[in-house]
């Protein structure tokens, strides 16, 4: 279907009969083998520090679980929009945001960005031009259609022809390349933060000091994203501010936080030889590239209060120096190996410590219906 598609709207402007459709008609239907949205190389989650927070990523349904030896994290990210057959910029990537970690649970909204949708004005102008400057000349050569031979007999025929099987391939090759060259995204947000007890009691009826308050944090955050040539490069960078309370404790105040992040990986191994790459559904759907990226994260987190009974772990800040490595098998199978190495500076303590970890975190995401 998505060679006949194609061969319809490259013939729609051949002088064959008068039955021939028009090129407006012959384009619309091409609109239909481009996927809508393609996979968002940089939703692997590169923050450790911010990951309760982190929207992660732009695509239309992410789920991941990740271990380490202090803790478990469950995340899922939801774009309910994108269900919508209408595109509606910043709107279409609105995300809902969970996340379970450590007892605590975090909920967040965000909108954004993503400039390589197919209804975004880049794409679209993008399509324009590469569809409006194919001159007639340059299609395939092809027989009179003859009077008795419907539209699809002869398509049948066309169809099988080598030129135009690889002028179709050319075609979509060039319109996938210049959509996913240069690929940038930007979403900004809000989370809330509870601790694991939301309310309780003490047996004589009166409020329990150690679980006096149920939100642990406010979060707003801004995140960008870059991507070059599909994910051969990905760069992310974030912002985050926090209203954070240490603990529950009926003594405890919240008390400013600031926090950064910078993230870059590579895809250093692609999985699939391009031949076989581009008859796989998944490619056909998201444009998804299986590969092993190798990545690298900077994380920041500095406590803005004056006194060190409010600080969260009683430190000014900590840094984590993330080194990962993923494994990017299928939209519906990611995994990665990540090793984040911190270091702290608390308020009792003259020096730094530094503390390193191992992590291993399971990924599933649907980017379109037809995926997977």
């Amino acid at each position: 279907m998505r060679y006949f598609l194609l061969c319809l709207a490259m013939l729609g402007s051949l002088p064959l009969t008068a039955q021939t459709p028009g090129r407006k008609a012959a384009r619309d239907l091409s609109e239909k083998l481009a996927p809508r949205f393609t996979n968002d190389n940089n939703s692997f989650g590169t923050t450790y520090l911010f990951a309760e927070t982190d929207p992660a990523g732009y695509d239309l349904l992410v789920a991941a679980v990740s271990f380490s030896d202090k803790n478990q994290t469950q995340k899922i990210g939801f774009s309910p929009l994108r269900l919508s057959k209408q595109y509606r910029f910043l709107l279409s990537n609105l995300k809902l945001n969970f996340t379970h970690s450590g007892g605590a649970l975090t909920g967040g909204l965000s909108i954004g960005n993503d400039n390589s949708a197919f209804e975004c004005q880049r794409v679209q102008t993008l399509f324009e031009n590469i569809y409006t400057a194919t001159p007639d000349n340059a299609l395939p050569v092809a027989r009179i259609r003859r009077a008795d031979e419907s539209l699809k007999e002869y398509m049948a025929w066309y169809n099988q022809t080598p030129e135009m099987k690889a002028f179709q391939d050319a075609l979509l090759a060039k319109f996938d390349q210049q959509r996913l060259a240069h690929v940038f995204k930007y979403s900004a947000g809000y989370n809330i933060q509870f601790f694991p007890v939301l309310g309780s009691s003490s047996a004589a009826g009166n409020f329990d000091s150690l679980n006096y308050h149920a939100v642990k944090s406010n979060n707003y955050f801004g995140k960008g994203s870059y991507s070059h040539q599909n994910g051969l490069l990905n760069i992310t960078a974030a912002y985050n501010y926090f209203n954070k309370r240490k603990s529950a404790d009926s003594t405890q105040q919240k008390r400013r936080y600031t926090g950064y992040s910078i993230g870059f990986t590579v895809r250093a191994i692609p999985l699939l030889k391009k031949e076989n790459l581009i008859k796989k559904d998944f490619y056909k759907n998201s444009l998804f590239i299986p590969g092993i990226y190798l990545g690298i994260n900077y994380d920041r987190q500095d406590y803005k209060g004056a006194e060190a009974i409010f600080a969260e772990d009683k430190l000014e800040w900590k840094t984590v120096v993330t080194i990962s490595i993923d494994f990017a098998i299928s939209p519906a199978s990611q995994f990665r190996l990540a090793f984040p190495i911190q270091r702290t500076k608390e308020y009792s303590i003259v020096g730094k410590q530094v503390n390193t970890i191992a992590l291993l975190q399971y990924s599933f995401k649907l980017i379109n219906l037809a995926d997977n």
